[in-house]
């Protein structure tokens, strides 16, 4: 049994593949910051709060935080709907990202490879991250 794959690409030989419509990039931009905003809006649920809550004490912090890291999410969409893709902008979250899969993953090391994707969720989210900025740089 043999398998082929054809790869259909919009380049012709020799030449490099067409730069990202504007349309394109906005897409990239409302998928990225609906994650984003949509974490950001999960404090108002009361579960999302006792889950936060549960992580929070182990490390000995506030639930303040909770609510301040959420107000930052919602800024972080807002700015990237906003805002072209900058390089700033992507470090930034990537380091959020990166942060709190560290800091849980330490904590509960089964997270990092959840089958229901706790924090292996990120792992797809940072290629977005990375892919929007480098096809907008483009």
């Amino acid at each position: 049994m043999t398998f082929t794959f054809a790869v259909t690409s919009t380049a012709t030989a020799g030449h490099a593949p067409e730069p990202a419509t504007a349309k394109e990039i906005l897409l990239l931009k409302v998928g990225t910051a609906s994650i984003w905003l949509m974490t950001a809006l999960g404090v108002l649920h009361p579960y999302y709060r006792q889950v936060g809550h549960q992580w929070l004490s182990r490390l000995g912090l506030p639930d303040a935080l909770m609510w301040l890291t959420c107000v930052g999410e919602l800024a972080l969409g807002l700015a990237i709907l906003a805002l072209p893709p900058k390089g700033w902008l992507m470090a930034l979250q990537l380091g959020a990202v990166a942060s709190f899969t560290l800091i849980l993953g330490a904590l509960d090391w089964h997270l990092l490879v959840h089958p229901f994707g706790m924090l292996s969720k990120n792992y797809p989210f940072l290629g977005l991250v990375l892919a929007l900025w480098l096809i907008a740089r483009e």
